[in-house]
């Protein structure tokens, strides 16, 4: 059973147990958590499940199953109508651009719940979450990690996703970043900036435009973002 941005009592109290849907399941997660896969025992904490979510669709979509644990167990949820509402309602009012997903329920043989989250890759991107008023950060998955990512790579993904044309002058700092990397493997925000002598923000917007151009890659990383040679 599937079903749009919704979750009713009644809805979730007419589902029942499909041994070869369950059998599926267990397939699913012995794959294990990685770029298009996560696993919550539970949604006690609705705003790391909308960061996961929010990751999947500016990444390359995924699922997010509810009730099932980090180690692979399925110890399922006892009312998934008390685990979805924070979650929708944390979507609705601190996600922009609005966001997604289709929704499962899965009985288990005990007779528990296990709520599968399916979030395409957005055309939207980037998607960002208001921690609070004025603070919003977005996020991307990398493997099985969640990431929170950098602006540039906001800016990089928006103008991606747009596929907005992009001009630059290829001027001597371009041209020294490209010798360097025919040395190196890759360059940070802050290696760049030294090797030049730009400002970070000065060295953040050209980087931005040579990915934004095909000439560099983004490696996204927890602490430092990596540039590579794009071609």
């Amino acid at each position: 059973m599937t079903q749009m941005m919704k979750m009713t009592k009644k809805y979730w109290e007419g589902a029942a147990y499909d041994e070869q849907r369950f059998r599926q399941l267990k397939i699913q997660v012995a794959q294990g958590e990685g770029l298009h896969l996560e696993f919550k025992k539970n949604t006690t904490n609705p705003q790391q499940v909308v960061r996961e979510l929010i990751a999947f669709a500016n990444t390359k979509g995924g699922t997010l199953l509810i009730g099932v644990s980090d180690q692979g167990t399925i110890p399922g949820v006892m009312h998934p109508d008390e685990e979805l509402p924070p979650v929708i309602k944390l979507l609705k009012n601190r996600c922009r651009p609005f966001l997604k997903f289709k929704q499962e329920i899965i009985v288990t043989p005990k007779e528990k719940f296990v709520i599968s989250l399916t979030v395409p890759s957005s055309k939207r991107k980037p998607h960002s979450f208001f921690e609070m008023r004025n603070q919003k950060h977005t996020y991307f998955r990398i493997a099985d990690k969640t990431i929170r990512g950098s602006e540039e790579l906001e800016q990089i993904t928006f103008l991606k996703s747009r596929k907005q044309s992009v001009t630059f002058t290829y001027s001597e700092y371009e041209e020294q970043l490209m010798k360097y990397l025919q040395t190196h493997e890759s360059i940070s925000l802050p290696g760049f900036a030294k090797l030049t002598g730009l400002s970070l923000n000065q060295a953040s917007t050209r980087l931005v435009k040579l990915v934004a151009a095909n000439l560099l890659n983004i490696v996204p990383q927890e602490k430092e973002d990596q540039y590579v040679v794009g071609f």
